[in-house]
């Protein structure tokens, strides 16, 4: 279907060949729009990791939610068009959010960074508006998952902490990223660190490790 390049015999195990798959540079693209307080930029993304077409978007925390949409929803479109001609088939849009969102549907839970945007359907406003499927995902969760995915196969004993306001994520090469059972890794940085009860953090709690 045209996602794969060409493939490469060499010899395997037990007399048996082994069959190495090449991906071809314009096979499968994606669309990948990355959300933060300060800014919002989007990108063409190939299946080999290439990325290109980047663009700073005027969408921050101070835009309000309708207005965002509308912005990132019309440069995806104008993005997609360059994407179907330069690859044989576009995945879909990949959102990272820089505030806790929901994988299973893409809803906005609690985004300090964007208080006005609280329970809002990202990943559904944006699917209705483009007309591309949409996954929407916490910003440091994407990293910490893309590292676990992409990261070292080897059992390197080392564990590696993402932190931007705060301990987003944890992931450790062998056992994989450490999200609860929201699908997020953001609770991490919630563990009790100290037992003092003066630091009080934002989410309520004392002495988290953030």
């Amino acid at each position: 279907i045209g996602l794969t390049h060409s493939a490469v015999i060499s010899e395997g195990n037990l007399g048996r060949p082994a069959e190495a798959i090449r991906l071809a540079p314009d096979g499968l693209g994606m669309l990948a729009v990355s959300m933060s307080a300060r800014e919002t930029s989007i990108a063409l993304v190939a299946l080999t990791g290439e990325v290109s077409e980047v663009s700073v978007l005027p969408a921050t925390a101070e835009t309000p939610y309708e207005e965002a949409i509308t912005v990132v929803a019309d440069a995806v479109r104008l993005l997609a068009s360059t994407g179907n001609q330069r690859f044989h088939a576009l995945a879909g849009l990949g959102v990272s959010f820089g505030g806790s969102v929901s994988f299973r549907d893409g809803r906005i839970a609690d985004a300090s960074s964007f208080p006005d945007w609280r329970g809002k359907a990202l990943a559904h406003d944006l699917e209705v508006a483009t007309g591309i499927r949409t996954h929407v995902d916490n910003q440091p969760v994407a990293i910490i998952r893309a590292l676990s995915w992409f990261g070292p196969t080897a059992n390197h004993n080392r564990f590696l902490c993402f932190a931007d306001n705060g301990l987003a994520g944890c992931v450790s090469p062998p056992l994989g990223p450490f999200p609860d059972n929201g699908l997020t890794s953001g609770n991490f940085g919630h563990v009790n660190g100290r037992d003092t009860g003066e630091r009080q953090c934002w989410c309520g709690l004392y002495d988290c490790l953030n």
